[in-house]
């Protein structure tokens, strides 16, 4: 739903994927590089879950990102900075 949002801005979402998959090794976001098949393979990889379990796990972190943004007609309603707050 936001991954393009997450996959243009990864910089600044690395810091929250860390703190979401708490396994990964700092120079994994770097290797993710913002890409959604990657995330999914490398939490499959690291967690030992089906590729099913790491999509939800993807989901719930987007959600968890924009649970405050409301979708209207699939954009958001919002058009300020959606980085997440260090």
């Amino acid at each position: 739903m936001y991954w393009e949002r997450i996959e243009g801005n990864w910089e600044k979402f690395q810091g929250k994927v860390l703190e979401f998959w708490t396994k990964f090794p700092e120079n994994e976001v770097d290797v993710i590089g913002g890409r959604r098949n990657v995330l999914a393979s490398r939490i499959q990889e690291i967690y030992g879950v089906s590729r099913d379990q790491a999509e939800q796990q993807i989901r719930r972190f987007e959600n968890s990102l924009f649970a405050d943004r409301p979708m209207q007609n699939g954009r958001d309603s919002h058009r300020e900075s959606h980085a997440p707050q260090r």
